[in-house]
């Protein structure tokens, strides 16, 4: 019974004896999912003088894990760093047109993305927003029977991205090196024109957005304790 006892007031003193984030160097893990939602412009003959447009949307929902470094420093209460990760997790969405006759598929693998971290320490807690980007590259397929192109008039083009990244987060060190983290971030794209192998103009990717929540874990190289 004793020994319960000392070993609970050893940990309540360790918790109230921890910064919310140290100083320095730290690496880590996490893992969650992402929703991918996604407009199109699906130029269906662009031989007329006014092109045939149509407005498609697709949303996806899928897993995502990775590794993540940063630097951080403290002031008083406040909080400020950089930070980088790398996540895989495929983003893999179909969508069917006109009875089928369009298949339109769209994938990315993983994202790379850098955000600085500015945050308010509350007792064990830091509290933060981040401001950042997120690096991909799309793949686009598309099979289109019913066009005057040709069936083929998009294979394996490749799109290279970066959106603007904001997200909110909270960290909380649970020992000396140790912290645990949850992280939600919203990636915005810039639009983007995907040409037949003609050249011509033949999908429009507008209003792609990519939200992504995460646990994680991170190792401190300095101590979370606090100095007496």
């Amino acid at each position: 019974m004793k020994s319960k006892i000392i070993i609970n007031v050893s940990l309540a003193a360790l918790c109230l004896s921890l910064n919310a984030n140290a100083a320095g160097f730290y690496v880590g893990a996490e893992i969650g999912g992402q929703q991918h939602g996604q407009k199109f412009e699906f130029i269906s003959d662009v031989k007329t003088a006014v092109p045939n447009v149509d407005k498609l949307h697709l949303q996806k929902s899928s897993f995502k894990g990775g590794a993540l470094i940063g630097w951080g420093i403290n002031y008083h209460n406040f909080y400020g760093g950089l930070e980088a990760d790398f996540l895989a997790g495929r983003v893999n969405s179909q969508i069917s047109h006109t009875n089928g006759d369009t298949n339109i598929k769209m994938k990315s693998n993983a994202s790379g993305g850098i955000a600085a971290r500015v945050g308010r320490c509350i007792n064990s807690t830091l509290l933060y927003i981040r401001l950042g980007a997120e690096f991909r590259q799309f793949k686009y397929e598309v099979d289109a029977n019913g066009l005057i192109d040709g069936p083929n008039a998009i294979k394996g083009k490749k799109t290279k991205s970066v959106a603007f990244a904001p997200g909110i987060g909270v960290e909380v060190p649970f020992s000396a090196h140790w912290a645990g983290r949850l992280d939600v971030r919203h990636a915005l794209f810039n639009k983007k024109s995907i040409h037949r192998n003609n050249g011509a103009s033949f999908l429009r990717q507008k209003d792609m957005k990519i939200t992504t929540a995460l646990v994680g874990i991170t190792y401190n190289f300095k101590s979370h304790a606090a100095k007496n």
